[in-house]
């Protein structure tokens, strides 16, 4: 019991309390009785001491709220800067403190580096986004073409699986009998199993052949990461109240700390959540 009476002098509601607190604790007896009568000499210490007890305890809770990244005002400038903020991902210009004060728990908390694909996907639960992690090398396997029709110069590609492509990739058309279909391209994504390219058309359509596609090669497979999210909600243990309005969208800041952090000889490709 001692030691929590002890603890409520540095914590006091207001004032008056403190001075209470402090006078509680004096020795019992006749000479003390007048630190409770602010009238009394030892009641005017005791309300002078208490003054300045309150009045140092909020200067202790202030510098403890500025240590915590979470309630800081006065020192998030600090913060920041101790956190490299602003970079190319966080910028401060038009945020509110707030924000600031998220941007600088998510860097602190989270620029510790990419390793494994269960490190990305703790990275996206701090924006509340559920990702699959997928290999290069597995996800972009050959796909097989089962229709592959031409109007002009616009080429329209239907895979027998999900291709898993995103517009603007270059991805192989190789095997149609047609050799103008064939080669390299940037992909616009119809839906999950249909793309389209421009080449340079005159083609006979639809294409014949047992045509194939292909994303790269072994090594650039290899040495690529693909971030697919699951869904547009919330993650269930997302730590903080949403919404939140980040600097940027919470994908597009996710895409570009990821591509601060990976290491320099591998590719990111960013599904957008379908």
């Amino acid at each position: 019991m001692a030691e929590s009476s002890n603890l409520k002098i540095f914590n006091p509601a207001n004032e008056i309390a403190q001075r209470l607190m402090l006078a509680k604790h004096m020795p019992k007896g006749i000479f003390w009785a007048p630190c409770f009568d602010n009238s009394k000499n030892l009641g005017k210490l005791i309300s002078g001491l208490s003054h300045e007890y309150y009045r140092m305890g909020l200067g202790v809770k202030i510098l403890f709220d500025e240590m915590d990244i979470n309630l800081t005002e006065q020192k998030l400038t600090d913060w920041e800067r101790s956190c490299g903020i602003p970079d190319s991902c966080f910028n401060i210009t038009s945020t509110t403190d707030e924000e600031r004060r998220i941007n600088a728990r998510e860097k602190f908390a989270n620029f510790q580096g990419i390793q494994t694909a269960a490190d990305i996907e703790r990275l996206a639960l701090t924006f509340g986004l559920v990702v699959e992690v997928h290999a290069g090398a597995d996800y972009f396997s050959s796909r097989v073409i089962s229709s592959l029709t031409s109007v002009s110069t616009t080429a329209t590609a239907v895979t027998t699986t999900e291709h898993g492509y995103i517009d603007g990739l270059e991805v192989g058309i190789n095997n149609a009998d047609q050799t103008e279909y064939n080669g390299t391209y940037a992909v616009s994504v119809v839906d999950e199993n249909t793309f389209t390219y421009t080449f340079a058309g005159s083609a006979t359509s639809p294409a014949t052949g047992s045509i194939t596609t292909t994303y790269g090669t072994n090594k650039i497979r290899k040495h690529t990461i693909v971030i697919a999210p699951t869904s547009a909600s919330i993650a269930d243990d997302f730590a903080l109240e949403f919404p939140i309005t980040f600097s940027t969208t919470g994908t597009a800041l996710l895409q570009c700390i990821l591509l601060e952090l990976i290491p320099a000889n591998v590719d990111l490709i960013f599904k957008p959540i379908s």
